[in-house]
C-alpha cells in the first residue's frame, strides 16, 4: 500500500533539503579563483567599476594641487541570474524513499561553492574576446599604452598558460555578490507542478557578476612553456605603464597551468636545480597554480 501524503511530512523533507544544502555549503572545496580574484558585495544589479590604474601616486608639491578626474570608462559589471534545479517524482514520496535524495542536495550545496571557480575560469579563457576596461580584448596584442601598443598575449599552438600579478589591492579578477544563493522549494501538494508533472521542486538561486581588473596584472602565452617565454612574458608584465608612462609597478605573482603542462610548470618554477646543475633563477619566484578547468588544447 503506498504512503500517505502528508504536507507536513512533505515540509519536513523540503526542511531536510534545506540542511543539507547548507551543509554543502560548508564543506571544503578545491577552488583556485581566490588568489586573483577581488570579491565584493553589489550595492546594485549593476554597478560602475573604477580602475586604480587611475591613482598615479605621490608627487612633489608644487604650486596648487594637481588633481586627478576619475575617468567614467563606462565599464561595468552586471550581476546576472543563476540556478540550479532538482525535481523529485510524486512516486518516491508515495514509496517513502524521500529520503534517498538527502546527499543530493548536500551536492548541490557543494557545487554552489565551486560556481564561482567555474565562472571565473570560463571568463578568464573568454579573454581573447570578451572586452576589458579598455574597449579591447582582455588579452590583446593590442592595448593602447602611453601612446603605443603592449600585448599580454603571444604565442600560438601549445596549451594555454598565464601570469598574474596578485599583490596588487585591486586583482586581475573582479566578482560581485549581489544575491547570495537561496534555496527554495515549490512542493505544496496542491501546487501546479505537482498537477501537471507529477513533481516535487527544489532550487537555488543567485545573483552575481564576475568582470575582468586591469589586464596590465595578466599575460596569456600559448607558446611553449619554457623558461625563455616564461622570462619573456614576465619581462613584459613588469614593463607595464599607465597612461602617464609611470611603471605601473607589476610583478606576478602567480603561474597558472591546465593539467597538461602542470609538468613544465614545475620545472619553471618547483625546481630548484636545472639539468645541468645550476642553479635555478626562476625557482619559487611565483606561486604554481594547476587549473584542471583550463583547457589542454
Amino acid at each position: 500500500m503506498p504512503a500517505i501524503i502528508n504536507p507536513d511530512q512533505i515540509r519536513t523533507w523540503g526542511r531536510s533539503y534545506s540542511a543539507a544544502f547548507k551543509d554543502g555549503l560548508q564543506g571544503k572545496t578545491k577552488n583556485s579563483y581566490e588568489a586573483l580574484t577581488m570579491r565584493f558585495p553589489m550595492s546594485t544589479g549593476v554597478v560602475e567599476l573604477p580602475m586604480v590604474e587611475d591613482i598615479l601616486g605621490l608627487r612633489k608639491w608644487t604650486g596648487d594641487r594637481q588633481f586627478q578626474e576619475m575617468k567614467a570608462r563606462g565599464y561595468q559589471m552586471v550581476a546576472d541570474v543563476f540556478e540550479d534545479s532538482i525535481q523529485i517524482g510524486r512516486k518516491f514520496v508515495e514509496d517513502d524513499n524521500m529520503g534517498l535524495f538527502t546527499k543530493r542536495f548536500e551536492a548541490l550545496g557543494r557545487k554552489v561553492t565551486e560556481w564561482p571557480d567555474a565562472q571565473v575560469w570560463a571568463k578568464i579563457e573568454a579573454g581573447e574576446t570578451d572586452k576589458g576596461y579598455d574597449g579591447t580584448a582582455y588579452f590583446s596584442a593590442s592595448h593602447a599604452e602611453n601612446g603605443t601598443t603592449a600585448a599580454n598575449l603571444s604565442g600560438s599552438g601549445s596549451p594555454a598558460w598565464y601570469l598574474f600579478d596578485c599583490s596588487q589591492v585591486e586583482k586581475p579578477m573582479l566578482w560581485g555578490d549581489y544575491i547570495a544563493p537561496e534555496f527554495v522549494a515549490n512542493d505544496k501538494p496542491d501546487s501546479e507542478s505537482v498537477f501537471l508533472k507529477d513533481m516535487y521542486q527544489y532550487g537555488v538561486r543567485a545573483r552575481a557578476g564576475v568582470q575582468y581588473g586591469l589586464w596590465q596584472m595578466a599575460y596569456k602565452s600559448k607558446a611553449t612553456l619554457d623558461a625563455t617565454a616564461f622570462d619573456a612574458a614576465v619581462t613584459a608584465m613588469m614593463q607595464r605603464k599607465n597612461d602617464k608612462g609611470e611603471t605601473l609597478g607589476i610583478t606576478p605573482t602567480h603561474l597558472v597551468v591546465s593539467t597538461s603542462n602542470r609538468a613544465a610548470g614545475r620545472g619553471i618554477v618547483n625546481v630548484e636545480k636545472l639539468a645541468s646543475g645550476a642553479d635555478n633563477p626562476n625557482y619559487k619566484s611565483v606561486e604554481l597554480i594547476v587549473c584542471s578547468r583550463l583547457s589542454n588544447t
